[in-house]
């Protein structure tokens, strides 16, 4: 097969024999959606829905799409469907032809379509091209999908009484996914597993605005580990690495609920938020933590048992409008674990 180049677009240039087979294969396509239409409910007329010779091109043509493909009126009924789109809807072809294409939507996204389907059956003159936007398709087997759905009107050939659009459904299940996923990361420190920095502030600026909302207490802690620097000089940074896993995972596991949040806040420092907990249930949280660190066993990292790893905690807590800000907080918690350090480490300050 010989190419032409056109403003460095390649273009096919087919033999006899591969017209011969593309042609084999229209008329396939042809037949199939004869079968097709013969197939479809008693209600359904080929002859009612207008499936002249033009439409019987367009039908070939988009069978032959990888994305799924529907052919609508101006009632938003499914004249034509490829067999991508059907799948990707949960049904036949022969039970979706016919079938309204915003009865499969949820109410919320089908409510504005029914409003562009009265503007176009009002004004039949109107040339549309509408999204991609993000819908949800309901299927029959109760699972949702969710897509972008574009909708444009067919060129003039294809067109007749009732003015027709294609409507492209591009299922976006793996990119939620991997949007989900690069989302987690975004949110994650790498090392520990907690919620990093950025994630924390996100968290902090949520949890100040509904707790100054409902007059509500939220304290935090600031966790620093004490010698760590003499800890990376003489155990090397990969054991550091697995000290701040298993801190981390310590902190994790003695948060009081959902809601709390445990980040890196940097290096081997350590933050935790706690909405609704005052002072006092602060601290017990900040002495169990402690607890649980210093009885943290490192013997599989060759430390010895009589070496513990401990850590300093400042706590503050915002109640009764004490600070103006949340800045004013983590300066607060800031200041106690200085404190906490500065009384002779593995203490506990509350501010």
């Amino acid at each position: 097969m010989r190419t032409h180049h056109n403003n460095n677009t390649e273009i096919p240039a087919y033999s006899s024999n591969h017209l011969n087979d593309i042609q084999a294969l229209s008329l396939k396509a042809s037949a199939q959606v004869h079968q097709l239409q013969h197939a479809a409910p008693s209600s359904y007329s080929p002859q009612q829905h207008g499936l002249n010779t033009e439409q019987g091109s367009l039908a070939t043509m988009i069978n032959f799409m990888s994305e799924g493909i529907v052919v609508l009126n101006t009632s938003a009924s499914i004249e034509m469907i490829n067999p991508v789109a059907a799948n990707l809807l949960g049904e036949s072809r022969a039970a979706l032809l016919g079938r309204n294409l915003l009865s499969l939507m949820g109410e919320h996204y089908a409510e504005e379509y029914h409003c562009l389907f009265n503007e176009l059956r009002a004004d039949k003159s109107i040339k549309l091209n509408h999204g991609p936007k993000e819908v949800t398709f309901y299927r029959s087997n109760g699972k949702s999908l969710a897509a972008d759905l574009s909708l444009s009107s067919v060129p003039d050939i294809f067109a007749f009484d009732d003015v027709y659009l294609v409507g492209v459904i591009h299922d976006l299940t793996a990119h939620k996914t991997e949007f989900g996923r690069l989302q987690r990361l975004a949110r994650t420190d790498y090392l520990t597993g907690l919620s990093n920095r950025h994630r924390f502030a996100e968290a902090l600026a949520e949890s100040w605005q509904m707790c100054t909302r409902d007059n509500l207490p939220l304290s935090m802690l600031l966790i620093d580990v004490d010698y760590f620097k003499r800890f990376n000089d003489e155990h090397g940074h990969i054991q550091g690495d697995k000290c701040l896993q298993k801190i981390a995972n310590v902190i994790d596991l003695c948060l009081p609920a959902r809601d709390c949040v445990a980040a890196r806040y940097g290096g081997e420092e350590f933050a935790v938020l706690l909405p609704r907990c005052s002072t006092r249930v602060a601290q017990l949280i900040a002495i169990r933590m402690n607890r649980h660190i210093a009885e943290l066993d490192f013997t599989e990292l060759n430390l010895s048992a009589d070496a513990p790893v401990t850590v300093s905690i400042g706590v503050a807590c915002q109640q009764n409008q004490r600070f103006h800000n949340s800045e004013a907080l983590i300066c607060a918690a800031d200041a106690a674990l200085y404190t906490a350090k500065a009384d002779g480490r593995n203490r506990i300050h509350c501010n």
